[in-house]
């Protein structure tokens, strides 16, 4: 009898731990469900946010583009040559003047060093940004200054381009491999803002991205390095804004070009 009863208890206590960890299991089970339902709209919430944050940082960057229209920078001018003149403005609009052989209006509204700390000796010199009262009359000095190609300041050569923003210059910036097999085999290219152009022998073709331009060539046969990490920093802003009155300028390492391509 009193093996019996052991038994029995024995029994009881062995479902009891049964269905106490059968219990535990469906709580488990429960939780990893409430898990995974979480994670499936929480990877879904991130995707709206990227896309939200891609969508509100393209907007930012154009509206920056647009407020640096006007704007036209100039590379390579010694440090403190414009101290010659009572002001930037006039020191650069005199220069202007004589080099490119202008006699319009130029209209400069506003004009100063890059806002960078200024350079050592045998550093290079901080870009001088111009603003323009008006667009054609930036365009109409750009255009002069690309045409005659070597434009000079002393024994300095002088180069000039657009105001790009921090991100598109990151974006041209990763063109560097594609534009040095180009230019090794002869293949003339365009880059527009952040795109590029090559003209093949069997046509012209327009790229949107450094990726997309390398991505082709391996395709035609070329190595070309992987832009990836290039292109990664320019999608979270890049290089770190120095700020500027006009339109937050920023000074980098972008090469310059005399002629547009």
């Amino acid at each position: 009898m009193s093996g019996g009863s052991t038994k029995a208890r024995n029994k009881k206590s062995v479902n009891r731990q049964v269905g106490q960890q059968n219990d535990k299991i469906d709580a488990v089970m429960n939780r990893m469900e409430e898990f995974e339902l979480w994670s499936t709209e929480a990877k879904s919430d991130m995707q709206e946010i990227i896309k939200e944050y891609k969508f509100m940082t393209e907007k930012l960057d154009d509206l920056e583009s647009r407020s640096r229209r006007n704007n036209l920078r100039i590379y390579s001018i010694p440090e403190d040559a414009e101290l010659k003149s009572d002001t930037v403005a006039m020191f650069v609009d005199k220069w202007l003047r004589d080099e490119l052989s202008i006699e319009t209006d130029l209209q400069i509204q506003q004009a100063h060093r890059a806002l960078a700390p200024k350079p050592k000796s045998g550093q290079p010199p901080r870009s001088i940004i111009l603003n323009f009262l008006q667009l054609h009359v930036k365009e109409m000095v750009l255009k002069r200054a690309w045409e005659k190609k070597t434009v000079k300041l002393g024994d300095n050569r002088i180069y000039f381009d657009h105001d790009y923003t921090a991100r598109i210059l990151l974006q041209r910036k990763a063109y560097a491999d594609v534009k040095k097999i180009l230019k090794g085999e002869g293949i003339r290219f365009q880059t527009p803002l952040n795109k590029m152009r090559i003209h093949w022998a069997n046509g012209m073709k327009t790229y949107n991205s450094a990726e997309e331009a390398a991505s082709d060539m391996r395709g035609r046969g070329y190595e070309v390095e992987d832009t990836t990490a290039t292109r990664g920093s320019a999608g979270r802003g890049g290089l770190k804004s120095t700020g500027s009155r006009l339109g937050h300028a920023s000074e980098t390492t972008e090469p310059r070009r005399q002629a547009n391509g």
